[in-house]
């Protein structure tokens, strides 16, 4: 079966369908940010937000963007931890961040895009500082280029009977009251420690025609009346803003 191709895709999306055959591709969308240390690194350069902004918009060539908040895992934690939650968290940011990315839309996921190494003669804890506010910078200067191209922040909210992984982390109230301060819409998406792979995708995928109104993807859906809609896909029909 030939596949889907972006613009089938985006429809799919739109209506709540997220075609996931290409997730586990290198190469899944010319949107997709990746690992590309050498702009990303320059966000972490920039002197002010508005530098970093303009490296953003420069790395993702005036593309729109939408951000990802998330509790923050990686592979080296969750080895070292063994944490079923730390799995749900990378799992989720990363679909999430696919699924968006079927809108032809680009998605930063700091869990999984915030690209960082030691430097010579630095202590690991000084690495860890220096990270921590690496992350804070880059996140914020992708929002404030979401906000400019009226993208959305796209909060992933875990649920856990252990009360230390439920709900907002505090780096996830500082990244929603940024998204308030800045007037950045926000999508709120909840998930539990306990839902299958496919759960999380369908939870992602409810969450795309929000996104595709906020970001006036529709023309003929106000952003507030609806929280989910169904979208038309047949492209002689689309509804689609040029």
């Amino acid at each position: 079966m030939a596949r889907a191709t972006l613009l089938e895709q985006k429809h799919r999306a739109i209506a709540g369908d997220v075609d996931w055959d290409e997730y586990f591709d290198n190469k899944v969308t010319s949107q997709t940010i990746g690992h590309h240390r050498w702009w990303v690194d320059k966000v972490a350069a920039s002197k002010d937000e508005e530098e970093g902004a303009a490296a953003v918009a420069k790395g993702l060539k005036n593309n729109p963007c939408c951000v990802v908040s998330t509790r923050f895992a990686n592979e080296v934690k969750i080895q070292r931890k063994k944490g079923k939650m730390l799995g749900s968290y990378l799992l989720m940011s990363k679909l999430m961040s696919y699924a968006i990315t079927r809108l032809d839309i680009a998605a930063y996921n700091p869990n999984d895009q915030n690209v960082s190494t030691q430097h010579e003669m630095e202590s690991k804890e000084e690495m860890q500082a220096r990270k921590d506010g690496r992350w804070l910078w880059i996140f914020q200067c992708f929002c404030l280029y979401s906000k400019k191209c009226g993208g959305v922040m796209v909060q992933l909210i875990p649920q856990s009977s252990n009360p230390k992984f439920d709900g907002f982390s505090d780096m996830m109230k500082a990244e929603r009251n940024l998204a308030n301060l800045l007037g950045l819409p926000i999508v709120a998406v909840h998930f539990k420690e306990t839902d299958s792979e496919e759960k999380l995708k369908e939870k992602c995928a409810k969450a795309m025609p929000e996104v595709a109104i906020l970001m006036k993807i529709l023309a003929n859906y106000p952003c507030a009346q609806l929280k989910y809609v169904e979208a038309k896909t047949d492209p002689s029909t689309s509804t689609l803003v040029s």
